[in-house]
């Protein structure tokens, strides 16, 4: 099932996951990228959700967290979670404990492959409400389990390799965007760090295209929020229904 609102919203995903696997002088760049992400957020006053392997173990979470302008933490699920539901039910539940103990509040997965039916007790169990998964489809949000609140945000647009990158690959964020206020969908933009320093692209290009974003915000015209939040606000979780247990042993 899809998911349609009245009031357009604008997403932001920031994907970090593959930072750690880079040169100290690549994540040297990557620590530069995000505080310059970071000030433009504030300045402009939209939201983004950052994706990270283990929240809770990261210094950039935590000064995430400490910004003027709310943002929403993250887990990446590696390829390697997919060997049984012992290892995802694990390595999940260590890294939200993680995060949470150190006041992190999780409730989006980011994932690349990942069957979310055979997992989908083991995310409510954890408290994760959004998958955001590589490959998707959807244009709008898609219920994996509308009765357990568990969605599927709609297909980003990569800023990563919108063209011309200078200008933020302004038409296509347009169209995102005119469409998203004329029908009242939801846009959604995707930066990818570690792939940013790849191609050596500078921190313009994602500034012009969200000055295209924030100018509808200001006026009023869409909702800038994160994911977990989107969901929340849309009432997408829902309690209706008698309690019925679906968690069974991982």
């Amino acid at each position: 099932m899809t998911h349609r609102h009245a009031q357009s919203g604008l997403l932001i995903s920031i994907d970090l996951e593959h930072i750690g696997e880079v040169s100290p002088h690549a994540r040297q760049r990557a620590a530069s990228i995000c505080q310059q992400l970071l000030d433009t957020f504030d300045r402009l006053r939209v939201s983004a959700t950052w994706g990270l392997a283990d929240p809770g173990k990261s210094v950039l979470a935590r000064s995430i967290n400490a910004r003027r302008t709310t943002h929403e933490i993250a887990v990446v699920a590696d390829t390697a979670w997919n060997a049984d539901r012992v290892v995802f039910s694990r390595e999940l539940g260590r890294r939200v404990e993680h995060a949470r103990g150190v006041g992190i509040r999780v409730s989006s997965l980011f994932t690349s492959q990942l069957e979310i039916g055979s997992y989908l007790d083991l995310l409510v169990k954890n408290r994760i409400r959004v998958v955001r998964s590589e490959g998707a489809a959807n244009e709008q949000w898609q219920a994996h389990s509308e009765r357990y609140g568990v969605w599927e945000p709609p297909r980003p647009l990569d800023l990563t390799h919108a063209q011309p990158w200078w200008l933020g690959g302004s038409r296509s964020v347009r169209r995102c965007i005119n469409r998203a206020v004329e029908v009242g969908e939801t846009c959604h933009f995707r930066v990818d760090v570690a792939q940013a320093i790849d191609r050596q692209l500078e921190i313009r290009g994602f500034e012009a295209a969200l000055r295209v974003a924030a100018a509808r915000v200001s006026r009023g015209e869409m909702l800038s929020t994160t994911l977990g939040h989107q969901v929340a606000q849309l009432g997408f979780v829902r309690n209706s229904g008698p309690a019925r247990s679906i968690l069974r042993a991982a």
